[in-house]
């Protein structure tokens, strides 16, 4: 947490997100089957603030994709898709030594954070005009929504991968 009063008008301008919370209920008949929450981060204030080679990850180009795909199945190959579940989350921004990120929680969410961690959290607690909880989180982690999550989760894949022996395709790099 960090004291809101402490982030300068540009920190608050740029380098400060607003916190996004969705709940999907799933009901059977009148009964209250699954609850499923998400949590990001709205980046649109990070918006104008990078160029476009500083936030944007590469992608596969479609050439590629029927290339490797007759490829595959000419010789056989046995292929798989997956999907890395909080994938963002592996990137550490503070170790690669991005500028600091923050995260506004308002309400329900911050009034929580308290609640659940107090000594760690409420002397950083305040409240707006309205009346309503609000607390500053610096994030050490990239978060779905932040507009270089993306790129950053890329370089960090590719760094583990050329690291474990694999070699990064001079004609597409995501294949």
């Amino acid at each position: 947490p960090v004291h809101g009063t402490s982030l300068s008008s540009e920190d608050r301008r740029h380098r400060t997100v607003e916190a996004i919370m969705t709940v999907k209920e799933k009901m059977e008949g009148t009964k209250l089957k699954k609850l499923k929450g998400r949590f990001c981060a709205d980046g649109r204030a990070q918006r104008g603030t990078m160029t476009k080679d500083e936030t944007t990850s590469p992608t596969v180009h479609i050439d590629s994709v029927f290339l490797t795909s007759a490829i595959d199945a000419h010789e056989g190959r046995k292929t798989a898709v997956i999907d890395l579940p909080g994938a963002y989350l592996i990137v550490n921004m503070e170790e690669r030594g991005e500028d600091d990120v923050y995260m506004i929680l308002r309400g329900k969410v911050a009034e929580l954070m308290v609640e659940t961690a107090p000594d760690v959290y409420r002397d950083y607690l305040t409240y707006d005009s309205r009346g309503n909880a609000v607390l500053y989180v610096k994030l050490k982690r990239a978060l779905y929504g932040l507009i270089k999550s993306a790129l950053l989760f890329y370089q960090e894949l590719m760094s583990d991968l050329t690291a474990q022996g694999f070699v990064v395709n001079p004609y597409d790099p995501c294949v």
